[in-house]
């Protein structure tokens, strides 16, 4: 019995294989999740869409662009691949498609399409103005997958480009881009060597992993959180080897650690004094700091040619990818969940780009979180402490306070902002079981008065909390270094941290931007909202935009709250709008933003707090819109009809973070 597998060829495609063609493509993407958010489930329609589309690009017979087909046997068309082919720099600067021009199937996302590939085609411009191939669409049918086809049409464009001596770009998933690396070290080359450049794409295939296949928040974590650590059990013993390895890094850093709440600027990362004077006097050393507007931002590096700003996507993406193929190609018992992803791509972030001195939050409180396998922090400190995360920390405030301790390490001083006496019981418990020195901090008599930064009460204890830190990591690792009262008034006066106490100027009109999800946090945001709105003396048109969706938050009590507070300062808003997490229409959810709504529909919630403040503050004109970007349109043409106003943007981080986006995006533009 003869087993030889089919032959399979790869002929030039013809107008008419473009029916063929279109259900390859069909059949390939079926299962895949970005096709499925961007063009919609198959129908025929589509199907037949596609079809005029691919038989309308081979009958142009452009010489740049070439349509291939794998076929089995005699006539069996599985497999579709489209090449584009630059052999000159001037054919490199055009563009294959104008997206906002083309018509996109039936059933498709036409806003997502066009933000989706002009990501990708935006990425392509590193190529622009030289010679190159790119590899455009690569599909094979599901059924006659592993034969070769797809093998077979990526090694028809590498031979061309190998004859051509020039560069190879492709785009891929996160599985096509391990697919690609590993048959590409099977193909033969006539020269021996070409560049290859393997893309895949920055905030889809980021995305969709960590939201849609296993890596997003996962709801029994939050059931078992006392039993579980970072590889579901010891952190030593669970731990996998390879990754073991791996993370025995982290200890060649000079790490700080830090527990704090998620709504106040980090203590330490934040911090102006941090930010300005960590090691003074070597402009070489590079510190790390762990989003609001997007992934690539819970990476800072100061001291860099960054400075002070999130990692670039591309750098972003390629340590991912690095963590990514190592995860994968390792026999693990399951994958990192999201925050631990985060945790070990922090790590591999700040080592390859010779950090000298990183600072780390702590995720989600301290004992049991993912940077808990930071065994020899140089200092670790604490903020105040509040009702957060009581579903998985609490439900007491000295549960919560217990987990937060858990940055303590044995032999590593640590230092804490006072905190309420039994509090302090729990903390001073935790620090003598672990042999650590605990500092309780108050207010610093040393720093300046009559700063805008330092004004907020919170942010001058952060800021007192920052000087012994730093105190305390410089007379272990930098001796010879002090900070004197120069360093901490230049600190203070550079500092900023986008979305937390952020005032944004607009005209006549004031932006105050504080991401403030609890009690504690929205009590001292309408108190920073009222002192500047009420400074003028003059009456002022105030209004509030205000989100909070979580499912693991009262909503309503919050917004009871901040009611209280606002009316309590003297700052009560002529209009309120609440809206959701959603930035704009059409927009799929960013990452992170999953597994984290409430399961009371928008409508519900938005009812409810409507009736909570009216009831509070009847004079208050209450609207309710579905996007952040159509809650900004109402507030700015409110601030048009009154000749300016003063805006408080404050709830869910996810919130602020969407109207920063929108806002850089419609004052940037004016």
């Amino acid at each position: 019995m003869d087993n030889t597998p089919p032959a399979i060829r790869i002929p030039p495609a013809e107008v008419e294989d473009a029916s063929a063609l279109a259900l390859v493509g069909s059949d390939a993407y079926s299962r895949d999740p970005v096709t499925l958010c961007l063009m919609g489930e198959q129908t025929p329609e589509g199907i037949e869409h596609r079809t005029k589309e691919l038989a309308e690009g081979i009958a142009k017979k452009d010489p740049k662009t070439r349509y291939i087909k794998a076929v089995l046997g005699e006539d069996t068309v599985i497999g579709l691949g489209i090449w584009h082919f630059y052999l000159d720099e001037e054919s490199s600067k055009s563009r294959v498609v104008d997206l906002d021009q083309k018509e996109w199937g039936p059933g498709a996302n036409a806003e997502a399409c066009r933000k989706f590939f002009g990501r990708i085609f935006k990425k392509r411009e590193r190529m622009c103005g030289q010679r190159h191939v790119v590899l455009g669409c690569l599909a094979t049918k599901i059924a006659q997958q592993g034969l070769g086809a797809g093998s077979a049409m990526l090694q028809y464009g590498v031979d061309i480009a190998d004859e051509e001596n020039i560069p190879v770009w492709l785009e891929a998933s996160l599985e096509g881009h391990n697919l690609y690396k590993n048959k590409l070290l099977n193909i033969p080359r006539r020269t021996g060597s070409i560049a290859v450049y393997i893309q895949a794409e920055y905030h889809s295939a980021v995305d969709l992993k960590c939201n849609g296949q296993g890596l997003g928040q996962n709801p029994s974590w939050t059931l078992n959180i006392q039993e579980r650590s970072l590889w579901e059990g010891d952190v030593e013993s669970n731990r996998p080897s390879h990754l073991k390895s791996k993370l025995t890094t982290q200890n060649a850093l000079k790490l700080l650690e830090m527990r704090r709440r998620r709504d106040r600027p980090p203590a330490l990362a934040a911090s102006p004094v941090t930010q300005d004077t960590a090691m003074p006097g070597n402009n070489n050393i590079q510190r790390g700091v762990p989003s609001l507007a997007g992934m690539s931002e819970w990476l800072r590096i100061l001291g860099h040619s960054i400075d002070n700003q999130p990692i670039t996507e591309d750098m972003f993406e390629r340590y991912f990818f690095e963590v990514w193929e190592c995860l994968t190609s390792s026999e693990i018992a399951r994958l990192p969940r999201y925050l631990q992803l985060l945790a070990l791509l922090a790590f591999h972030t700040f080592v390859k780009e010779n950090v000298d001195a990183a600072i780390f939050e702590t995720h989600h409180g301290g004992e049991y979180d993912a940077t808990n396998v930071i065994s020899k922090p140089v200092v670790t400190g604490i903020t105040s402490l509040g009702m957060d995360h009581i579903s998985q920390l609490g439900p007491t405030i000295e549960d919560i306070a217990w987990h937060k301790a858990g940055v303590f390490k044995t032999g590593t001083p640590a230092f804490s902002i006072l905190q309420e006496d039994g509090l302090r019981a729990v903390l001073e418990k935790r620090a003598a079981e672990k042999g650590v020195s605990l500092t309780f901090v108050s207010a610093n008599d040393a720093l300046p008065d009559g700063s805008r930064v330092l004004s907020i009460p919170a942010q001058r204890l952060n800021c007192s909390l920052a000087l012994e830190i730093v105190g305390a990591f410089l007379k272990l690792k930098a001796p010879d270094h002090t900070i004197d009262l120069g360093d901490i008034s230049s600190g203070i006066e550079n500092f900023s941290w986008a979305g937390r106490f952020e005032v944004i100027e607009d005209g006549p009109s004031r932006w105050f931007l504080d991401g403030a999800h609890n009690m504690m946090s929205l009590e001292q945001t309408a108190e920073w909202f009222s002192n500047n709105t009420n400074a003028t003396g003059s009456p002022t048109f105030r209004v509030l935009i205000f989100s909070h969706c979580s499912a693991d938050r009262d909503g309503a009590s919050l917004v009871e709250c901040l009611a209280h507070s606002i009316l309590k300062h003297k700052a009560a808003p002529n209009c309120v709008i609440f809206t959701t997490y959603q930035e704009s229409e059409g927009e799929s959810t960013r990452i992170g933003n999953t597994g984290i709504l409430s399961e009371t529909s928008f409508p519900e919630l938005s009812g409810l707090y409507s009736s909570i403040w009216t009831s509070l503050s009847p004079k208050s004109v209450v609207s309710i819109e579905p996007t952040i970007e159509r809650a900004i349109k109402l507030a700015k043409h409110i601030g048009t009809q009154q000749g300016g106003m003063d805006v408080l943007v404050t709830g869910s981080l996810y919130l602020v973070g969407g109207a920063l986006n929108v806002l850089q995006r419609q004052i940037g533009s004016s």
